[in-house]
């Protein structure tokens, strides 16, 4: 055993206090056991990686390896998890090395999100740090403490962070919310961290990929998708998670008491527009 490990032990005997367990120490061991599952998996079904489209087995490299790392992982871990697999480029080449060195990676950067979440989330997964901002619902949970660290917002429960790539503000999911929405997280997490690096880089790459008044192709498609249910009643689905309803050109979305609130500036509406609202989402 190595000398810090002998002394967590005794601390442990000695005090009561649990070890921790570091991730780092395993990122070769589950790398290792990713690589041998996903050949037996290729094998099973007779795929051959000399023919295979290198762009679409990418793709489906990404899903697997999303789903197998971060599956059985707390559920308050895999948010960050995800968000770091995805940072991890797809080969260009593929081949039996570059998918271990993917796989390698990949388990780098999940061992980094559990470190990450461990340090943010002190001895629980259930106490935050936060910052509220002016918008209901809306809260900073790191970013904040040094202008290097991962910015994450929570909205009503849910936490997002920025695609390096797009510079959007991204879903569990990695799926980027709407457009407006993206400007609000940005003035918001502005006001609350506003020498965070990752956030200036964030909004750089934004202003300059996103075309003026349009929206990111990757929300079109969800839009389309669930608009019949609310046809003919004047509202849209902007966003599905969390939901955001656009009527009359405004955006409206639940607070974190369930209030019907304007998205821009974040006050409740009236009765009588709730109740449309909540009509049309029940109807979801």
């Amino acid at each position: 055993m190595k000398i810090n490990e002998i002394t967590n032990f005794l601390r442990y005997a000695l005090g009561g206090e649990k070890p921790k367990d570091d991730p780092m120490r395993h990122v070769g061991e589950v790398a290792s056991k990713a690589y041998t599952q996903l050949m037996a998996l290729l094998k099973q079904n007779n795929v051959d990686l000399r023919t295979v489209n290198s762009q679409q087995f990418g793709d489906m490299l990404q899903q697997w390896t999303e789903q197998f790392m971060a599956s059985g992982d707390p559920r308050n871990e895999q948010p960050y998890i995800l968000a770091g697999i995805k940072r991890v480029s797809i080969p260009g080449l593929i081949n039996n090395n570059s998918i271990r060195d993917y796989l390698l990676q990949a388990s780098e950067a999940r061992a980094r999100a559990k470190v990450n979440v461990a340090k943010q989330i002190p001895g629980t997964d259930q106490q935050t740090t936060q910052t509220r901002s002016s918008v209901p619902g809306l809260s900073l949970v790191k970013g904040f403490s040094e202008p290097d660290d991962e910015i994450i917002l929570r909205y009503n429960g849910k936490d997002f962070i920025i695609d390096e790539r797009t510079g959007q503000w991204v879903n569990e999911q990695g799926q980027a919310i709407n457009s407006k929405f993206q400007s609000v997280f940005y003035k918001e997490a502005g006001a609350l961290a506003p020498d965070n690096n990752e956030l200036m880089r964030g909004f750089q790459t934004y202003t300059h990929i996103q075309p003026t008044g349009t929206q990111p192709q990757s929300q079109q498609p969800a839009i389309q998708q669930q608009q019949g249910p609310l046809a003919g009643t004047g509202v849209t689905v902007v966003q599905s998670s969390p939901l955001v309803l656009q009527y009359k050109k405004q955006d409206y979305a639940l607070d974190n008491r369930n209030q019907w609130v304007n998205i821009v500036n974040g006050k409740p509406v009236n009765s009588a527009l709730a109740q449309y609202l909540q009509a049309q989402a029940d109807k979801l």
